[in-house]
């Protein structure tokens, strides 16, 4: 009987151990897929931010502007937008 036990045990042992396994890689690959969709899909469809264009026209050339935290510069960010042939790039 006790050795009935025994097994019982290291069957579930294993058995738990399996379907974690099984569930680590479940939740990687949906991951993987969110990852995948995001970058190569849902990129293409962004819109232009309203903030590119004012009223003048298309703002072609570098801002540059101050990161404040706690009323104490941190840092600089900076967007530079151009234009290249007819399309417009604008990385920040």
């Amino acid at each position: 009987m006790k050795k009935a036990m025994i097994l019982a045990e290291d069957f579930f042992h294993r058995r738990g151990g399996m379907i974690l396994q099984v569930a680590v890689i479940l939740i990687w690959a949906v991951m993987m897929m969110i990852h995948l969709e995001r970058t190569f899909f849902a990129s293409a469809n962004l819109p232009i931010q309203p903030a590119l264009i004012t009223p003048e026209g298309i703002n072609i050339g570098e801002e540059w502007w101050g990161v404040y935290w706690r009323n104490e510069k941190i840092g600089t960010a900076v967007r530079n937008q151009s234009r290249e042939g007819g399309k417009i790039f604008a990385t920040e």
